[in-house]
């Protein structure tokens, strides 16, 4: 089985070293679970001598995208640590990546990446994307990069059209409570690698 999931879900990923990625997954008495918390996440990252030279996480969401007052049909993105794009070795097509500089703060730094394939369908591949504001979830948010063409994000079958700072969390997901700090239920809503 193992050999199955590595063959089919990291290998094929267009990333630069996808045999040298570990997602990671705990157990809940005889379960394994593969979500995290926030707080989780933090602690991990912190933590020194846990055999890791780098930790990013992400999580699916879906958006509410708003361009030039236009509402888009809800939107596949994904919420990315600030390490994600540096440890996934993937170089933006157009700007630059999000970055851990990007990740600080709880709604500090409302940016966006988008996918090729989202600036092709959506914006005709025009340069002039780049610090384009659109809305999500009525916050208005800036277009910093492009992902590359071939790039589909970590899980083969998915294919994001917009990723976000684990930061923006609050304004991405409106209706759901706060997840960086002290959430009142257990939602282990991040995947790490």
């Amino acid at each position: 089985i193992f050999s199955l999931i590595d063959a089919v879900m990291w290998r094929t990923l267009p990333v630069k070293d996808p045999e040298g990625l570990v997602l990671l997954t705990h157990s809940r008495g005889t379960a394994f679970e593969g979500g995290f918390t926030y707080q989780q996440y933090r602690i991990m990252r912190e933590q020194e001598g846990l055999g890791f030279t780098q930790l990013a996480a992400w999580s699916p969401v879906r958006l509410n995208v708003s361009i030039d007052g236009s509402l888009e049909p809800t939107t596949d993105g994904q919420l990315v640590s600030g390490d994600y794009f540096s440890l996934l070795g993937v170089s933006p097509s157009a700007g630059r990546a999000i970055l851990p500089e990007d990740d600080q703060v709880p709604n500090g730094h409302p940016v966006a990446m988008i996918s090729y394939g989202y600036w092709q369908r959506r914006f005709g591949l025009s340069p002039s994307v780049i610090g384009r504001d659109m809305s999500i979830s009525g916050t208005r948010f800036t277009i910093i990069g492009v992902t590359p063409a071939e790039f589909f994000g970590v899980q083969v079958g998915t294919s994001p059209s917009v990723f976000l700072p684990v930061m923006m969390q609050p304004t991405a997901m409106p209706d759901t409570e706060n997840l960086l700090d002290q959430p009142i239920q257990y939602v282990p809503w991040l995947q790490i690698m």
